[in-house]
């Protein structure tokens, strides 16, 4: 398996019926979706960072 790392800018937003969450990847140039019902782990954890405090963001994915 290879991996690699990168600085990228990433932008978080939530979708009109707040059904899920658009993540753009910028250095990818693509746009995940993120969903209530699919993913509700990582859906409430990106929900927990959106609503805290803009002076800590905590780190956004643990091992699910």
């Amino acid at each position: 398996m290879t991996s690699k790392s990168t600085g990228s800018m990433i932008k978080v937003w939530e979708t009109q019926k707040g059904e899920c969450f658009k993540v753009h990847i910028e250095e990818l140039g693509i746009t995940l979706t993120v969903g209530k019902k699919d993913k509700p782990k990582t859906y409430s954890k990106i929900k927990q960072w959106i609503e805290s405090d803009p002076d800590f963001n905590p780190i956004l994915f643990e091992k699910e």
